[in-house]
């Protein structure tokens, strides 16, 4: 099983339907918004996970460790995307 953490609604949608036609079972969870759109795939700790998703959110978050702290109680793998910046981080004009 794969949980999806802290992704916009229609995508976790998307994740939960395409995943189940291939095998996976996608569940969601969001602690900062209302589901709306994936009723039905919502995480219940009972649940062994395998491996969290979350994409694009790391640099939303206001203290990451922490986050990926929760993650970790969750499941030992962590699979996400971001986008790293270069250093020196350029200007907004450059």
């Amino acid at each position: 099983m794969l949980l999806n953490f802290s992704l916009p609604f229609l995508f976790i949608f998307s994740l939960a339907f395409k995943g189940a036609l291939h095998g996976f079972n996608f569940y969601h969870y969001d602690p900062y918004t209302q589901n709306l759109f994936a009723k039905g795939f919502e995480y219940d700790s009972q649940f062994a996970i395998n491996a969290v998703t979350t994409f694009e959110t790391f640099e939303h978050f206001v203290n990451p460790l922490e986050e990926i702290e929760k993650m970790l109680s969750i499941s030992k793998n962590i699979i996400f995307t971001t986008e790293l910046l270069p250093q020196p981080i350029p200007k907004p004009h450059e």
